[in-house]
C-alpha cells in the first residue's frame, strides 16, 4: 500500500494477530516470526509515508488474541494447544510508538477468542471506533466480557514485602540453565549452589564458557567439584531446535534425574530503529532464543512429562517501556511474558522475569553501553530481588510477570513527547507534556527556546561542556539512537511542536533549529506588538496536562498489566 496516496483513510487494521497458532512449537515459531515480520514491514511502510510528507496519515490498529492476563481466569479459556500468542506485536507497537511519536496512534487491542471471528471482531472494531470518535485516545486496550479495559503501572511493593522467605532448592533434582554458561546464568547457578542446588546441566550454543565468563564458569567448576554427589556439566544445544531441545532433555533423563527446573537465561540482541535498522534477520536473531526456545522448552517439558517446580523466563524491561532501537526485543519478551502467564493459566509453573541491565554480568556489561534512564543491576541486589520474589510467590498476580530494575522515572518519561498511559502513575499525567509558557499562552523568545535545546543536547550527549552551535548535530555525536531522544525531548517541551524523523538533516545545526522551532512556537505578530509577557525561563518547570475522556456506558475500567515494587529496585508485577 502506497499510504501518500491514502490520506482518506482513517485507520490501517493489520488482523494477522489473532490467528491462532500451529499446535507444533517449531511451527508456531515461525508462524510469529512471519506475522511479526509482516507487521514490522507495514510499520516501516508508514513511517518511510510520513518522512516522504504524506499527509493525513491513518491510524495503524493492532489487535491480538488473548495476549495479556487481564481478568481472573481469562487465560485459562484459550482453545490452542501451546500457550502462546501473538503478544509480540504488543511489544513492537510499544517500541514503534516511542520512535515515531509524529505519527497517528499505534492501537494494540487485545481480544477474547470469541470475539475473533468475522463477527466478533467487526462488532468491537465497531465499538472501539465509536469510543475513539468520543475521545478515547489509550493506545493499549483489552476487550472482556463486554467492556474495555486499559492497563496501568502501579506500585505493590508492601504487598509483596510481607513475605520475604529464604529460598531453597533439592539437593536431588537436575536444574537446566540455558545460557547457562554465560556471566548471567552462571550468577544464577552460583546463587542456587548457596541454596542447597547440587545438579545443573548449563545449555549454550556452543557448549563452553564465553571470553567474558571463563573465569566464573573454572571457579564454580571447582568449587562443585569439591563437593560430593554434585553434577556440573556444560552441554552443547541449539535452545531453538526443537530436535536439540529434546536430546539433551532425553539425555538428562537417561542419567537418572530428575529434571525440577527450567531457568530460560538465554538471549541475544540485534538492535536498531524500526524504520530502518530493522528487518526478517534481526527479529529472528532475537526470537530464536525468546520465541522459539520457550517454546521448545515448553514443548519438551510437556513430551517427557517434566516434573517441573518452576520455570524462569528470563525477560526484560524492554517489553514493559518499549525501548527505542529495540523493537525486535520489546516483542520477543513480549512473547515471552504472554508464555509464561498462559502456562500459569494451565496451572505449570512460570514466572516471567523483566530484568533491567545488569552491572558486571549480561548483556549491557558486554555490550560496555553507558547507564541512562534505566541504571544497572548490581548482581547481589539483584539476587535479593530475586529471593523477594519466591518468598512473595503466593501473591503474584496470575500473569506471574515480575519487572526488576532500576529506574530513573524522571529521566525516563523526560525522553518521551509524552507520558504513556500506561506509565501515568510514575509521570503524573497520561497526556501531552508542555512547556510551561506555552501551555500558559506566554511569550516564548528564541533564546528561550536555544536554552533548552542546548540543555537538551548537553543532557542527551551526557553532559558534553560547551558546544561549538555550529557544528552539525550528526558531527557532534548524536546517532541515530540518541537522535530519537533528542527528538522526542524537544517535542516534550514545546506546546504542538511536532519535528520529523529527519530533524538532523532538515535542520542540521543548533541555529537552524532554533530558527524552525520558533517559527513553529514563536509569538504572533500582534503578541510582539503587544510586548511584555513571561518568559519560559520566568515560569520555570514543564507541566503535565492531563488528557480527559468521557464514554457514554463508563465501560473503560483499568486492569494491572504491571504492578511495581521498590526497595532502591524496581519489581514490576503483571
Amino acid at each position: 500500500m502506497i499510504f501518500g496516496e491514502c490520506s482518506n483513510l482513517r485507520r490501517v487494521i493489520n488482523i494477522a494477530g489473532i490467528a491462532a497458532l500451529p499446535n507444533n512449537a517449531t511451527a508456531a515459531a515461525a508462524e510469529v516470526l512471519d506475522v511479526l515480520d509482516r507487521t514490522l514491514r507495514l510499520m516501516q511502510a508508514m513511517a518511510q509515508a510520513a518522512k516522504d510528507g504524506a499527509d493525513g496519515m491513518p491510524e495503524l490498529w493492532l489487535p491480538i488474541c488473548l495476549g495479556n492476563a487481564v481478568v481472573d481466569g481469562d487465560l485459562a479459556s484459550a482453545s490452542a494447544r501451546l500457550p502462546a500468542s501473538h503478544a509480540g506485536i504488543w511489544g513492537l507497537a510499544k517500541a514503534f510508538r516511542n520512535e515515531h511519536p509524529e505519527l497517528a496512534s499505534t492501537v494494540t487491542l487485545d481480544l477474547e477468542e470469541a470475539e475473533c471471528s468475522a463477527s466478533g471482531l467487526a462488532a468491537q472494531l465497531q465499538y472501539l471506533s465509536k469510543q475513539r470518535a468520543a475521545g478515547l485516545a489509550e493506545p493499549e486496550l483489552a476487550a472482556r466480557t463486554a467492556k474495555l479495559l486499559v492497563p496501568r503501572l502501579v506500585d505493590s511493593t508492601q504487598r509483596l514485602q510481607n513475605d520475604l522467605g529464604n529460598p531453597s532448592f533439592g539437593s536431588d533434582g537436575m536444574y537446566m540453565v540455558t545460557g547457562g554458561t554465560g556471566a548471567l546464568g552462571l550468577l544464577f547457578v552460583d546463587w542456587m549452589v548457596r541454596c542447597g542446588a547440587r545438579h545443573f546441566a548449563l545449555l549454550s550454543r556452543s557448549g563452553q564458557p564465553p571470553a567474558d565468563s571463563k573465569a566464573a564458569f573454572r571457579k564454580l567448576e571447582k568449587q562443585m567439584a569439591k563437593m560430593k554427589g554434585v553434577t556440573f556439566s556444560a552441554r552443547k544445544c541449539d535452545i531453538g531446535s526443537g530436535a536439540d531441545v529434546l536430546r539433551v532433555t532425553t539425555q538428562v533423563l537417561d542419567e537418572k534425574h530428575v529434571v525440577k527446573g527450567i531457568v530460560h537465561a538465554a538471549g541475544t540482541l540485534a538492535d536498531g530503529l524500526i524504520k530502518d535498522g530493522q528487518d526478517r534477520t534481526t527479529l529472528k536473531t532475537v526470537c530464536s532464543a525468546k520465541v522459539d526456545g520457550s517454546l521448545q522448552l515448553h514443548n519438551a517439558a510437556d513430551q517427557l512429562d517434566l516434573p517441573l517446580e518452576f520455570m524462569w523466563l528470563f525477560s526484560s524491561v524492554a517489553a514493559m517501556i518499549g525501548s527505542v532501537a529495540q523493537g525486535n526485543y520489546c516483542a520477543a519478551n513480549a512473547f515471552m511474558d504472554s508464555m509464561g502467564a498462559r502456562r500459569r493459566a494451565r496451572n505449570l509453573p512460570a514466572i516471567s522475569l523483566q530484568w533491567g541491565p545488569w552491572a558486571d554480568v549480561g548483556m549491557a556489561a558486554r555490550a560496555g553501553t553507558s547507564e541512562g534512564s534505566i541504571a544497572r543491576l548490581d548482581p547481589e541486589r539483584g539476587l535479593e530481588a530475586m529471593a523477594l520474589v519466591l518468598g512473595a510467590a503466593s501473591l503474584l498476580r496470575p500473569a506471574g510477570t515480575l519487572g526488576i530494575a532500576r529506574i530513573k522515572w524522571k529521566s525516563l518519561l523526560g525522553q518521551m513527547p509524552k507520558v504513556p498511559p500506561v506509565l501515568s502513575k510514575f509521570g503524573g499525567s497520561s497526556g501531552p507534556k508542555k512547556a510551561s509558557a506555552a501551555a500558559a499562552g506566554a511569550v516564548v523568545s528564541a533564546d528561550d527556546i536555544k536554552g533548552v535545546v542546548v540543555g537538551v543536547l548537553q543532557d542527551v550527549l551526557e553532559g558534553e561542556g560547551d558546544l561549538d552551535l555550529s557544528t552539525p548535530l550528526m558531527e557532534m555525536g548524536l546517532d541515530s539512537l540518541a537522535g530519537v531522544e533528542f527528538r522526542n525531548r524537544l517535542q516534550a517541551s514545546f506546546e504542538g511542536l511536532q519535528l520529523s524523523s529527519t530533524l538532523m538533516f532538515d535542520y542540521p545545526t543548533v541555529p537552524d533549529l532554533v530558527d524552525y522551532i520558533y517559527g513553529q512556537v514563536g509569538p504572533a505578530e500582534d503578541d510582539l506588538a503587544a510586548g511584555g509577557g513571561a518568559t519560559l525561563g520566568d515560569v520555570g518547570a514543564m507541566l503535565s496536562i492531563a488528557a480527559r475522556r468521557n464514554l457514554e456506558d463508563g465501560a473503560i475500567e483499568h486492569f494491572v498489566e504491571f504492578s511495581v515494587c521498590c526497595f532502591k529496585l524496581l519489581l514490576v508485577e503483571g
